[in-house]
C-alpha cells in the first residue's frame, strides 16, 4: 500500500511538472508572439512614416525655383510677394490676436449697454453716460473690422487677380492644385475648385468693399 502511495504520488508530481513546464512554454510562445507583433506594428510604423517623409521631400522637389519659371516672375508679382511677404510674421499674428480679443471685449461691452445692464445712470437704456459708451463701443467696433478688412485685402485682392488667370504673357494657370505662379503645391485652398474659390474671394472682396462704406458713413 505504501508503494502504491509512493507511487501514485511520484506521478501526480510528474503531472504537476509536467503541467508547469507546458504552461511555462504556452506563456513564453505567448510573451514571443506579442513581441513579435510589436516589432512589426513598429516596423510598419517607421515604414509608413518613411513613406511619408518620401512623398514629402518628392513634393517638395517638384516644386519649380522662381529662378527657372516661364515666363520669369513679373515686376507686380514679386512685388505682390514682398507685399504679401510684409503681412506676415510674428508681428502681424500677435497683432491680429489683440486686435480678436479686442473686438470680444468691447463687443462684450456694447451688448451689456445695449440690454441695459449697467449702473452708470438712469434710465439704463438711454441716459448719459451709457449713450456716450455705447456710441464709443460702436465706432471701436467699426475700426477693428475695418482694420480686419484692411489687411486681408492685399490677399483678397491677389487670388481675385490669379483666379482671373492672370493678364499679358504673365498668364499663370489657376487650376486646382497650383499656385499663383501655376506650380503644383499641398497648400488646402489652392485644391479647392476653381469656382468655389472665385465664390468665396467675391464675397470677400465684397466684404471689404461693404466694411470701408459702413465706415465712411460713421
Amino acid at each position: 500500500i505504501l508503494l502504491n502511495r509512493r507511487s501514485s504520488q511520484n506521478m501526480e508530481d510528474k503531472m504537476d511538472i509536467t503541467n508547469g513546464n507546458v504552461a511555462a512554454t504556452q506563456h513564453h510562445d505567448a510573451a514571443t508572439k506579442r513581441r513579435s507583433d510589436d516589432e512589426n506594428s513598429s516596423s510598419n510604423q517607421h515604414q509608413s512614416i518613411h513613406d511619408d517623409d518620401i512623398l514629402s521631400a518628392s513634393a517638395t522637389a517638384n516644386i519649380i525655383p522662381l529662378s527657372e519659371l516661364d515666363p520669369p516672375p513679373s515686376r507686380s508679382e514679386i512685388l505682390r510677394d514682398k507685399w504679401l511677404r510684409s503681412l506676415s510674421g510674428k508681428i502681424r499674428f500677435w497683432v491680429g490676436v489683440t486686435v480678436m480679443a479686442l473686438i470680444i471685449i468691447d463687443g462684450a461691452f456694447f451688448f451689456f449697454l445695449l440690454i441695459g445692464a449697467q449702473n452708470m445712470c438712469t434710465p439704463r437704456t438711454n441716459c448719459n453716460p451709457r449713450n456716450w459708451w455705447y456710441n464709443f463701443s460702436i465706432q471701436f467696433l467699426n475700426v477693428l473690422f475695418t482694420y480686419l478688412a484692411t489687411i486681408s485685402l492685399p490677399w483678397r485682392l491677389s487670388n481675385a487677380a490669379h483666379l482671373l488667370n492672370g493678364s499679358g504673357k504673365h498668364n499663370r494657370s489657376s487650376d486646382a492644385g497650383l499656385d499663383m505662379y501655376g506650380r503644383p503645391t499641398e497648400k488646402i485652398w489652392y485644391h479647392i475648385s476653381q469656382s468655389r474659390r472665385r465664390l468665396i474671394v467675391f464675397f470677400l472682396i465684397l466684404n471689404s468693399l461693404t466694411q470701408y462704406a459702413n465706415q465712411a458713413s460713421r
